[in-house]
């Protein structure tokens, strides 16, 4: 199928310039740990010489001594060089290493998840089967071209994906990313990964995922909300995104301007502006001895349908 092996080309694309970008390469010499100092090096040839003077006289007493000596200044620098660390972490990627390497035990480990009814996963399978279901609710489980059958866009919509999506468009999304903010793909390549994704397609390879822990206070590693999907095909999505938003905000809003109470997506105004009308509402319906009725929706997550 042509569009598997647009997606399969894209899939390499990207591989490709993760290896011309980042390409394997060995460190020359051996690293000093970040806690080793001047001192040490200069108390470590100190204490070489005594031990050969102990090895041709068999007197280690010396020797003893100065390993003692050494071996408690190492201990010092290590506690000295955590201490720093720790008092010096003042942003999340720091504190974020830190929390990984003290939870380095728990990660690794293979755990089973609580699935909806109450039973625990027994397989990797089901386990996996229950974290698409968790993180991905209106997935429809297909092999081969069934998803194709079961989600087809009509006419007018390929008539107007058609007009947003081309090389142009594509080129400029891509390129408004900061630098190594995405792949370097060609035009070509990106308008097939978002023709796949039209078609709400994904193909193996170039979406797989991997999920890091996210861990609820109280809940642990057993519920499948307490892991993360990172996706490889972000970068897709938000290129597509940026097209959608500039035919919104400079094409769409200008044949038909928001609502005056709408508050999202506009520039100037948050929550805290619609909190400050709906206040406002209030005050003056106090002021003339009127009842006020207010209804508030509170939506969990973006998958969430609540009843009306």
């Amino acid at each position: 199928m042509e569009l598997e092996d647009r997606v399969n080309k894209l899939n390499g694309t990207i591989l490709d310039a993760f290896t011309s970008s980042c390409p394997v390469s060995k460190p020359k010499g051996k690293a000093q740990p970040p806690w080793w100092t001047r001192e040490l090096s200069v108390l470590r040839k100190e204490v070489r010489r005594p031990f050969n003077r102990a090895k041709r006289t068999g007197d280690w007493e010396e020797y003893s001594v100065g390993l003692k000596k050494y071996n408690k200044e190492i201990r010092k620098a290590k506690r000295s060089s955590f201490r720093t660390f720790c008092e010096n972490i003042a942003s999340t990627p720091a504190a974020a290493m830190l929390h990984k390497a003290l939870a380095r035990d728990n990660t690794g480990t293979r755990l089973a998840i609580r699935l909806p009814n109450g039973a625990f996963s027994g397989t990797e399978q089901e386990k996996a089967l229950a974290l698409l279901s968790a993180h991905f609710p209106d997935a429809i489980p297909t092999t081969g071209d069934t998803l194709f059958r079961a989600f087809r866009p009509s006419s007018p919509d390929w008539k107007l994906a058609k007009s947003l999506i081309n090389r142009q468009t594509v080129r400029w999304a891509l390129d408004s990313f900061e630098r190594y903010k995405a792949p370097g793909v060609d035009a070509k390549a990106g308008r097939g990964a978002l023709a796949s994704t039209s078609c709400g397609h994904y193909e193996g390879q170039s979406s797989t995922a991997s999920h890091s822990q996210g861990v609820p206070e109280g809940q642990g590693y057993l519920l499948a909300k307490s892991f993360r999907p990172i996706s490889l095909t972000s970068f897709m999505l938000k290129a597509m995104e940026k097209i959608i938003d500039h035919e919104i905000r400079f094409n769409t809003l200008k044949q038909t301007p928001l609502h005056s109470n709408q508050h999202a997506y506009r520039v100037g105004r948050s929550t805290d502006t619609a909190l400050y009308a709906l206040t406002e509402e209030i005050q003056g319906a106090f002021e003339c001895d009127e009842v006020v009725l207010c209804a508030f929706l509170d939506i969990e997550g973006p998958s969430i349908t609540p009843p009306i």
